[in-house]
Order: structure tokens, then C-alpha cells, then sequence
């Protein structure tokens, strides 16, 4: 059974609509259009065209006649997307750029797991049907708020060439959605982590968390206003980070209001982590003891009544009950 079978078997696809006369002809237009532009910038046609026909009417066939309302369909378009790009071929890339997508883009596929030549090719298509300007304003698009469509650019995953590609996107206006919103973990490299941080990114809304503290010490000298304080220290105190926690310890202060000593009792408690907070945390609030009395963790509890000691003699504890385990 072929891959094509297999998803008309799963209902991915519709029988009745797939015809392989629709098919052959998306093909041959697409190689057309591929090739004539191709004749302007490669001497060596075959250095590009890379997959055989049977393989790309496939790829046509199910773009074409997907059944969008499956749940999982664009996590397959995504796969199939990936492994054609990957091929570096070029044939598809003027039909890819006429499809139109659901929950999936185009763009951060190729910055992905594409080249260079399929960017190129992709702009140089783009620019040569201005009547298709309003589809091509969704190939950047994410609809998706999971965690399978977290932003490309803030990993070094895959494509080799994903700092390359993305500034030449960059380079020719051409933007990624802004979504899907909020923070995301920065695990790229540094050449990727300056040309996000610089004037020069126009292609994305660059919102970081940062796990490598020499990361996050360029962008607080470059753009310090891109770091939530917040968020960046409720991260390193889950992840066990004190370089992290006393470098944005040093920034600003810190109230009760972000939970930093019950995110150290999350998982394996981190005794040095809740000492360390307890020694220089600004406020004198205990709302915390309610939680260690909760997990039963006599030695954070002989900690906490230490230090509240400390601060306020002859501190007791008269409404939480710490069970020994």
C-alpha cells in the first residue's frame, strides 16, 4: 500500500476528488514556472532537481485534497512539507506558494528544514505574481497555539542554513505571523541570537527566555527591555539556575506576587535555592509555609522558622501543620 492509499484509507483525503489529470497539470505548471526562473540563476539544472514526479504527484495530491477538517491534518502537512523541503528540490516550490494553508507556514517550514535556493526561488515567484499577493500574505502565517509550532528561530534544530534563510526572508519584507504569542525558551546559537536582538530583524517579534545565562547577559547589554524579569527568574528558579537568579536578582526587586519560593519545593526540592531566596528576598511575607506544609518537608520548614526568627523573635507557627514523612 502506498503512502497516497494509506491516507485515502485513514480518510485524510477524499477519493472522489483526486484526479491525476488535476495532479499532472499542477505538476507540469509548477516545473514550469520552477524552471524558467531557475534558467536565470543556475547553470546546472540537476543540481536542483532532486525527487522524481512520482513523489511530488503525491505531494500535490494530498495538498490538493486534503480533508482539513481531520484533526491532525496539519501536523501531517507539516511532515510531508519537511521531508519535501528537505530534498532540496525545487520543482514544487511555485505550487507549494499557491496552496492555500491551514494552521500551517510555508516560510518557517523552509527556514526550517529547507535551502537557500527554495527561499530564493520562493521570493522570486512571490514577486512575479502580484496577483496573488493576498495568498502569499498567509505563507508566514501560524493559526496554532501548541507547542508544535513554537518559533523556529529560537533553535539551531535541522536546517544548518535556518540563519541564512531567515535573513533573506528578512532582507525582502517578508514578515512571520507574531504568533503564537507569549515567551518563548532561546536555545539558537549566538550569530541567531545577535541578528533578533539587532535593528536589522524585521521578520519577527523576538519575545526570549533564555536557559544560557551568557544569552541573556548580551541581550540585557544590548536591548534590556526585551527581558521580563518575571517570567526569566520564575524559569531559572524551576530549572535550578542560580547564575540566573542572582544575575536578575540584581536588576530590580522581587515581592511574594511571583511564587519564587514555592517554584523551589516544585519536583525535587532545591534547598539551596530556597536558602539563597530567603537570604536576600526583600519581603518578609511566610505565605510560603502554607505550601511546605503542604508537601511535609520538615528540613524547608526548620529553614523557613529559622530565618523568620531572624527577622520577627519568637515567630511560631500557629496556623500551618507540617506533617513529618
Amino acid at each position: 500500500m502506498t503512502l497516497f492509499e494509506r491516507f485515502i484509507q485513514f480518510k485524510l483525503i477524499n477519493r472522489q476528488l483526486i484526479t491525476d489529470q488535476q495532479a499532472t497539470e499542477a505538476l507540469n505548471k509548477s516545473k514550469e514556472d520552477a524552471w524558467r526562473m531557475i534558467a536565470l540563476s543556475y547553470d546546472n539544472r540537476d543540481s536542483v532537481d532532486t525527487c522524481d514526479d512520482k513523489f511530488r504527484l503525491e505531494m500535490i495530491k494530498f495538498l490538493l485534497f486534503i480533508n482539513h477538517q481531520y484533526d491532525n491534518a496539519y501536523k501531517i502537512i507539516i511532515r510531508m512539507l519537511n521531508d519535501y523541503l528537505s530534498s532540496g528540490d525545487l520543482a514544487l516550490i511555485p505550487f507549494l506558494a499557491s496552496v492555500k494553508y491551514h494552521d500551517v507556514s510555508l516560510i518557517c517550514c523552509i527556514v526550517e528544514h529547507g535551502t537557500l535556493a527554495q527561499a530564493q526561488l520562493l521570493v522570486q515567484f512571490m514577486a512575479s505574481k502580484p496577483e496573488l499577493e493576498s495568498l502569499f500574505q498567509d505563507l508566514g502565517n501560524y493559526r496554532k497555539s501548541d507547542n508544535l509550532l513554537n518559533p523556529v528561530f529560537m533553535t539551531s534544530h535541522n536546517s544548518s542554513l535556518k540563519l541564512e534563510v531567515l535573513m533573506m526572508f528578512n532582507d525582502h519584507n517578508i514578515q512571520l505571523d507574531k504568533a503564537p504569542n507569549g515567551q518563548s525558551i532561546f536555545e539558537g546559537s549566538m550569530d541567531m541570537l545577535e541578528f533578533l536582538v539587532s535593528d536589522r530583524n524585521k521578520i519577527v517579534k523576538f519575545t526570549p527566555l533564555f536557559i544560557d545565562v551568557k544569552h541573556l547577559e548580551y541581550v540585557l547589554d544590548k536591548s534590556p527591555l526585551l527581558i521580563n524579569h518575571n517570567l526569566q527568574i520564575q524559569l531559572a528558579v524551576m530549572l535550578h539556575q542560580h547564575d540566573i537568579v542572582q544575575l536578575i536578582y540584581g536588576l530590580r526587586q522581587f515581592d511574594s506576587s511571583e511564587y519564587l519560593f514555592e517554584l523551589t519545593m516544585d519536583g525535587r526540592p532545591d534547598y539551596d535555592m530556597f536558602k539563597w531566596l530567603m537570604d536576600h528576598h526583600t519581603s518578609i511575607s511566610t505565605s510560603y509555609l502554607e505550601r511546605i506544609g503542604q508537601i511535609g518537608d520538615t528540613i524547608m520548614a526548620d529553614m523557613a522558622i529559622e530565618q523568620s526568627n531572624l527577622i520577627r523573635p519568637n515567630f511560631s507557627l500557629t496556623s500551618t501543620t507540617i506533617i513529618d514523612v
